[in-house]
């Protein structure tokens, strides 16, 4: 027998994104190599819990017909934890998200202590290949991989830290995008990474252009291992003439296709976005185990 590769993912979300959430662990699953022991947990909001259970039985039932060893835990926070924190870009309009944004960074608390990695994921994504690559990194003292947000390369271009220069930021560090991190579990634990970000979120209500990503980079201040963007492709690379100076089309070889911005494939305005079949594909066949285990 060939050795295993233990793959420790998480996602984070309210009731409402519970289905988007499942649907992006079916996509790990089903992209498993044979080797790949998936132990994942999945955080959602109290009351969700029954629910995300039903899924985790259906995801159970699809890696026990593909022969992939999955387990999922499945753990809840108090969206009381997170009141007062910004949820949308202009304080003074309707919310665009919910304060489930913030419960990610506190998945370093809730997962066993004798993790040292764990692979964030947003639940707007479709897995397309085997994460075990992720997990030969050596992260050493930084506190995670991520791949820079193409929207907003550093901490000074329009769409990053708002206030880096209060904060005596270099203009040129870079700036990563929060869907896709690698978690070096020890480091964010001792330096509190996940606290100081929401309460730097705290801090400047009214000013994130970006909520907890802005946060986030705010306290990493460019101290993270950056990731090829196969890992995240965002859909900043739709557009045909970004991906013509590439080696290769990102699009093509992508092994996390991030879906960012209002196109989601779930939804007909995002049905022909790149990958959306794929997405579909994936969500039918959770939809199948679904009703099964029900």
């Amino acid at each position: 027998m060939g050795c295993t590769s233990t793959i420790r993912v998480a996602l984070a979300c309210d009731q409402d994104y519970l289905g988007r959430a499942a649907v992006t662990l079916c996509s790990v699953v089903l992209s498993a190599d044979p080797s790949d022991v998936i132990q994942a947990h999945l955080m959602v909001e109290e009351g969700g819990q029954a629910v995300a259970r039903v899924h985790v039985r259906a995801l159970e039932e699809i890696a026990l017909s593909r022969g992939i060893a999955f387990t999922c835990e499945v753990v809840t926070y108090s969206s009381e934890l997170f009141e007062g924190l910004p949820t949308g870009f202009d304080p003074g309009a309707a919310s665009i998200f919910s304060t489930a944004v913030y419960a990610r960074l506190l998945l370093p608390r809730v997962v066993p202590a004798t993790w040292r990695e764990l692979l964030y994921l947003d639940c707007d994504i479709l897995v397309r290949g085997s994460l075990s690559p992720l997990f030969l990194i050596d992260l050493g003292i930084l506190p995670l991989a991520a791949c820079v947000e193409r929207y907003a390369p550093t901490v000074s271009a329009p769409q990053g830290i708002a206030s880096w220069r209060e904060l005596g930021l270099s203009p040129d560090l870079p700036y990563f995008n929060s869907g896709v991190q690698l978690m070096n579990l020890s480091v964010w634990r001792e330096e509190f990474i996940g606290e100081r970000a929401i309460e730097y979120a705290r801090e400047m209500f009214g000013q994130l252009l970006h909520l907890d990503q802005e946060a986030l980079n705010a306290v990493v201040a460019g101290r993270f291992a950056r990731l090829d963007d196969i890992w995240n492709a965002t859909s900043y690379w739709r557009k045909r003439e970004r991906r013509a100076t590439a080696a290769m089309d990102i699009l093509d070889v992508a092994i996390i296709r991030h879906f960012t911005g209002p196109y989601k494939p779930w939804e007909r305005a995002g049905l022909s976005v790149p990958h959306a079949e794929e997405y579909r594909y994936v969500e039918s066949v959770l939809r199948l185990a679904l009703g099964s285990a029900t």
